[in-house]
């Protein structure tokens, strides 16, 4: 999978995790790619149900590289 074909178009929200050792936001791309956004780095900021994937390239990327490490393994 490429970050190219994550971040065109739009993601959805899909859940809120919440547990003793995490709390996220997971949003799903128009491909299927499921990446968090951890709660701490939401402060100050609106997450909407639908927005376009470019604006969460942030977090997509580092999800995308850690995915794919861990299937060569």
């Amino acid at each position: 999978m490429k970050l190219i074909d994550c971040v065109k178009g739009k993601v959805e929200f899909a859940r809120f995790v919440n547990t003793e050792v995490k709390t996220e936001l997971w949003y799903v791309c128009e491909n299927g790619f499921e990446f968090p956004i951890p709660f701490e780095e939401t402060k100050g900021a609106i997450f909407e149900a639908e927005d376009k994937a470019a604006y969460f390239m942030r977090w997509i990327r580092p999800h995308l590289k850690m995915v794919e490490a861990a299937k060569t393994e």
